[in-house]
C-alpha cells in the first residue's frame, strides 16, 4: 500500500460508488485531501441504477460534468404508468420542470461512476482499489480509528482519520461496525430481475419510460444508450434465480406483446431482494451516505439519486469545517436534512410500490392513488428531487420578514433570466451566492455598497450578482443581469422591491429577504463562515 501524506488521511472515504466519488471530488474542488478505498478490484463494468434525475444534474452541473453525463446518456421525457387491461395510463411528464435538465437521464451507473472518477482524478484523486475496511471504532473522545488492508499484498494499516464517511452500500461495513441500528421494512413482491439487453419490435416510445403494471406483475422498460434497454420484471415467482435466462425474459414480453417483441443476447441479468431501512447518518466523526444510509423499493429510480445528493450535502460542510472556515456545528444540518428527505423518499417509493408493484391488490385500489388530486404533479416534483427542500429542518433568521413563498431551506427554482442565461448557471462555483433582485430606479448605490460589504468580508466565499428587473436596465450598476422578464423577480418576493436570496453552495436558500434586512442576513452567514 503507497504511502500517503497525513493531510490525506484527513478524511478517509470507505465506497468509491457514486455518492463517494461526488464526494471525493467535492472534498477536492474545495482544496480538501482525502483518501478514498474500495474494496472491489476495479471499477463496475454492470450497473443497478441507470436514472440520473433532475435534480441530482444540476448538483453535477456545479462540478461541470452534468453535460458530459448527458451527452453520453438518453433522455426521457416522461414515466408512463399502463395498466394493462383498463386503459388508463398515468404519464409523469417532466418537461414541463424549472430546471436547465427538465428530464430523466438514463445512463448506465457505472458511466456515471467513470465520469465521476475521471473529474476526481483531474483534481489530483486516487482511489486505492483492493483496499478493504476492515473495522472501524471511536473512543470516548471520537477519536476514529480504523482498521484497512490490502487484499493483493495482505498489508494492513491502521488509520486515524479526523472523520470517516461509509458509502459502502446497502451491506455497510462501517455502519455495522459502529453499530448503527437500521430501522427496517417490508414490501409486497419483494423479488425482483433485470437485464440489459436489445430489444426488437418495442411499441413504445423510446424517449419514455414505460411500466406495464398487471394484478400480479409489473414489467419496466428503460431505454438506454447504443440500442440496449433496461428490462426489469417483479412479479410473484418463487424462483427468481432460475428465472434470469433470456429465455425466461422472453416468456414475460411474449406475455405482454404475444411474440411480436424480441429479447437479444442479454448483456447481463441478476435478480435481488427490496429492502426498506433508514439508519442514523452519523455517529460523531463518523457518516454514512448513500445506500449505506437508507434502502428503499426501486419504484422511480431513486436510490443513487439520494445517495448523490447526501453526497452533495455533507461534503461542502466537510469542506468549510476541515478547512477552518466554519464551526463544527454545521455538520449538524447533514444529518436532519437528509435523514428527512430520506424518510419522504422512502414513503414516495412506497405509495409507487403499492401502485406498480403490490400484486393482488386490486386494480382499482392501483387506479384510486393516480386519481388523487395532485398525484402526479407531486410524483414528478419528488421523483425528480426538484421538489426537495430542508425548510423544515431550518430556522428563519432572527430579524427577518418571512416574504412568502420560497422559504429558508427550499431550493433555489431555476428559471430563465434571457435567453441565454439560468438562474442555476450562477451556481457553478464553490461557495455560497448571494442573489440580489434589484427592483427600485434607486437602488443602485445601495446595493453597489453591498456587494463592496460582502467582498470585504466573505472574499471569494461569496459570489455576488445582481439581477436588475426589465425595467431598470437603466439604473442596473455595472456588471449587473437584466433579466428579459418579471418572472424570477416575482419568484424570489420582488416584485416590488429589493430583496436578497442567499444560497447555500448545493442552491438550498439560507435566508430571504428584503435589502434594508442585509445585517441580519449577513451577520447569520457570518455564524456559518467563519
Amino acid at each position: 500500500m503507497s504511502h500517503h501524506p497525513e493531510e490525506s488521511n484527513r478524511i478517509l472515504i470507505v465506497g468509491a460508488g457514486p455518492a463517494g466519488s461526488l464526494a471525493a471530488t467535492i472534498l477536492r474542488r474545495w482544496g480538501v485531501a482525502c483518501r478514498v478505498i474500495d474494496k472491489a478490484g476495479g471499477p463496475a463494468e454492470t450497473s443497478n441504477a441507470c436514472v440520473v434525475h433532475p435534480r441530482s444534474l444540476e448538483l453535477l452541473a456545479h462540478l461541470e460534468i452534468a453535460d458530459r453525463l448527458v451527452a453520453r446518456g438518453r433522455r426521457a421525457r416522461r414515466m408512463n404508468y399502463h395498466f394493462v387491461g383498463t386503459g388508463e395510463v398515468a404519464r409523469l411528464d417532466f418537461t414541463q420542470l424549472d430546471s436547465s435538465y427538465p428530464f430523466m437521464l438514463n445512463i448506465s451507473q457505472a458511466e456515471t461512476e467513470r465520469i465521476l472518477h475521471e473529474k476526481h482524478a483531474s483534481l489530483g484523486g486516487t482511489i486505492e482499489w483492493n483496499t478493504e475496511l476492515l473495522s472501524v471504532s471511536t473512543d470516548s473522545a471520537g477519536r476514529v480509528t480504523a482498521r484497512v488492508v490490502n487484499k493483493a499484498d495482505g498489508r494492513e494499516e491502521i488509520l486515524h482519520p479526523e472523520r470517516l464517511i461509509g458509502c459502502d452500500g446497502v451491506h455497510s461495513t462501517v455502519r455495522r461496525q459502529m453499530g448503527m441500528p437500521v430501522v427496517s421494512g417490508e414490501y409486497y413482491a419483494d423479488q425482483m430481475r433485470m437485464t440489459d439487453a436489445p430489444i426488437s419490435g418495442l411499441p413504445l416510445s423510446a424517449e419514455d419510460l414505460d411500466y406495464l403494471v398487471e394484478p400480479d406483475r409489473m414489467t419496466l422498460f428503460i431505454p438506454l444508450p447504443a440500442n440496449i434497454y433496461r428490462l426489469l420484471v417483479s412479479d410473484m415467482s418463487e424462483n427468481p434465480g432460475t428465472e434470469i435466462t433470456q429465455e425466461a425474459f422472453q416468456a414475460v414480453l411474449n406475455r405482454c406483446f404475444h411474440g411480436t417483441v424480441t429479447l437479444g443476447r442479454p448483456e447481463w441479468a441478476s435478480n435481488f431482494s427490496i429492502r426498506i431501512g433508514i439508519s442514523d447518518y452519523r455517529r460523531g466523526n463518523v457518516f454514512l451516505a448513500g445506500d449505506a444510509a437508507h434502502h428503499h423499493s426501486p419504484a422511480g429510480a431513486q436510490g443513487m439519486n439520494l445517495g448523490l445528493q447526501d453526497a452533495y450535502n455533507l461534503a461542502w460542510k466537510l469542506a468549510l469545517v476541515t478547512r477552518g472556515e466554519a464551526p463544527e456545528d454545521l455538520l449538524g444540518t447533514y444529518e436532519p436534512q437528509r435523514r428527512e428527505a430520506a424518510q419522504r423518499t422512502i414513503q414516495r417509493t412506497k405509495t409507487l410500490h403499492d401502485l406498480l408493484m403490490a400484486h393482488g391488490t386490486p386494480m382499482a385500489e392501483r387506479l384510486a392513488i393516480i386519481r388523487e388530486p395532485g398525484f402526479v404533479e407531486q410524483a414528478v416534483n419528488g421523483i425528480s428531487g426538484i421538489g426537495t427542500t430542508y425548510r423544515h429542518t431550518v430556522s428563519q433568521v432572527p430579524g427577518l420578514t418571512p416574504l412568502g413563498g420560497l422559504a429558508a431551506g427550499d431550493r433555489a427554482p431555476d428559471v430563465a433570466l434571457t435567453s441565454r442565461q439560468r438562474l442555476h448557471a450562477l451556481l457553478h462555483h464553490p461557495g455560497h451566492t448571494l442573489l440580489v433582485f434589484q427592483r427600485d430606479a434607486h437602488s443602485a448605490s445601495a446595493v453597489k455598497a453591498l456587494e463592496s460589504r460582502v467582498a470585504r468580508r466573505f472574499g471569494d466565499r461569496v459570489r455576488c450578482t445582481v439581477i436588475a428587473s426589465p425595467d431598470q436596465r437603466a439604473a442596473a450598476p455595472d456588471g449587473a443581469i437584466v433579466a428579459e422578464s418579471f418572472v424570477a423577480h416575482k419568484l424570489y418576493g420582488a416584485e416590488d422591491t429589493d430583496t436578497l436570496c442567499l444560497l447555500h453552495p448545493d442552491g438550498h436558500i439560507h435566508a430571504l429577504c428584503g435589502l434594508p434586512e442585509q445585517e441580519p442576513l449577513l451577520n447569520s452567514l457570518g455564524a456559518v463562515l467563519t
